[in-house]
């Protein structure tokens, strides 16, 4: 009789503990989904801001570029406005989505590192400097280490080549136009 009782209690404890154990595994499923739930729809809204910007932007979008490089002080308010749009969506939502993958463990650090240093160019021209003086000082939601690589990389020697190549490519596309002449 009483080895009955002894082997009751254990059988009872046993079977608590396996119904505690089962109630915190669905705990932490739940969580689990709510965290991939919450990075889901982190991910479709950078995507969808993204792709909005850059559907939106005009046909002559390179041009508006090479212009804001060449001659910023010649931009429309209407090109200004495509090349925030382009700015903000392509380069900084972007970059901050990839930040924020990382700082959850989903995507290695050196990912969002790597698109700033081979994107990050683009502002170091005049007027995408102003631009992002402009919103890193303006958008107060930008994570300091991304705010802080971006500055080191616009103003990154490992940028001129980048710069020395269009310059190279205007200037021989300007001698054929002449030429052609």
């Amino acid at each position: 009789m009483m080895q009955n009782s002894r082997w009751e209690s254990w059988l009872n404890i046993s079977s608590t503990l396996a119904v505690l154990l089962g109630v915190m595994l669905v705990i932490f499923q739940l969580r689990q989904n709510a965290d991939l739930l919450e990075l889901q729809i982190l991910k479709q809204d950078t995507d969808g801001y993204i792709a909005n910007a850059l559907e939106t932007l005009p046909e002559n979008f390179d041009e508006i570029l090479y212009k804001s490089m060449e001659t910023p002080e010649d931009l429309t308010g209407p090109e200004i406005i495509s090349l925030d749009k382009y700015f903000w969506g392509r380069q900084v939502a972007r970059w901050r989505g990839l930040y924020d993958l990382a700082q959850r463990g989903l995507l290695e650090e050196s990912a969002w590192k790597r698109a700033i240093r081979e994107e990050a160019a683009i502002f170091s021209y005049p007027f995408g400097r102003e631009w992002w003086i402009g919103i890193k000082n303006w958008e107060t939601t930008l994570p300091d280490d991304l705010i802080a690589l971006v500055d080191q990389e616009i103003d990154s020697p490992a940028n001129e080549p980048q710069r020395d190549y269009f310059e190279n490519l205007r200037r021989r596309a300007l001698a054929r136009h002449e030429n052609s002449q």
